[in-house]
């Protein structure tokens, strides 16, 4: 017994210490099911859960939000170890897995509650996705530096994150 405590005694420590060098991402793009499996595919993401964010009140259930009349958006809190992922590579999963150009719909799912956006943590965070949303435009033939709090070219929002409720994870 006393050599478990001693070999728990070691890994505790460890394991906050890991938790401590995670970063957070926030992405909203459609369904938040079909975005969280597709971010738990990339290495070096830890954790992806599924919530709302925006919204005019607190707590909400899938079903108040899937009926569009909430005011939120389904988003996912992406954690990860930036030792193995760069954020620009999170960004990289976001583009690929909706369409940047199409506002409350993605895919088969539509209504305001699946209008896609970046929800930044912090200003490097906020420098990236304007970077690269600037890169998406290029490539759609729209000049450089016209990604805006809300862009016309790309239908997304980028906007410093408020808060994320997490989902309930089973319905019915």
């Amino acid at each position: 017994m006393r050599k478990l405590v001693v070999a728990l005694a070691f890994l505790v420590p460890a394991a906050v210490q890991a938790q401590g060098n995670l970063a957070t991402a926030t992405f909203a793009g459609g369904c938040f099911w079909c975005l969280e499996e597709a971010f738990e595919k990339v290495p070096g993401v830890v954790s992806a859960v599924s919530g709302y964010t925006d919204g005019r009140m607190k707590n909400p259930s899938y079903e108040m939000v899937s009926s569009g009349t909430t005011g939120h958006t389904e988003a996912v809190e992406v954690k990860f170890d930036p030792a193995k992922v760069s954020y620009e590579k999170l960004l990289d999963a976001f583009w690929l897995n909706h369409d940047p150009t199409v506002i409350d719909r993605q895919f088969c799912d539509g209504g305001t509650q699946y209008r896609p956006g970046i929800y930044w943590h912090d200003e490097e965070q906020k420098r990236l996705a304007h970077r690269q949303g600037d890169a998406v435009l290029a490539g759609r033939g729209v000049p450089p530096g016209l990604l805006q709090e809300k862009s016309r070219a790309l239908q997304l929002l980028l906007q410093r994150l408020r808060a994320l409720q997490p989902a309930e994870r089973t319905l019915g």
